[in-house]
């Protein structure tokens, strides 16, 4: 058998994540994430992050998300405006309140 490709490795991957998707709950991958998340503290930070990113794509695929740069944004500048003590600022190429669209800067919230 010959090692996969890298392209057939992200393909099985895919698949993989979305057959994942497809079987599981809401409830059943978000208390997935719960218990991983406690994790944090005593697992390898590589093996830790490559689970949580796993778990994440599994939850995008169920609720079928895929954020945009400017959704990614707006999150950490209401992060910045809500913590302006802490942490650093934003780039100079992103003005806050100008750079971002004004609807992304409202908080969406999630019907159940």
């Amino acid at each position: 058998m010959q090692a996969l490709t890298k392209k057939e490795k992200e393909n099985a991957y895919r698949e993989w994540i979305a057959r994942i998707a497809r079987t599981e709950s809401v409830e059943a991958i978000k208390a997935h994430m719960i218990k991983h998340s406690y994790e944090i503290y005593d697992r390898d930070p590589s093996l830790w992050c490559a689970s949580m990113e796993n778990m994440l794509e599994i939850y995008r695929a169920k609720m079928d998300v895929a954020n945009t740069v400017d959704e990614k944004i707006s999150r950490l500048a209401n992060h910045h405006n809500k913590n302006k003590a802490k942490g650093p600022l934003p780039p100079k190429q992103i003005r806050l309140g100008e750079w971002l669209p004004e609807e992304l800067l409202r908080v969406r919230l999630i019907e159940k």
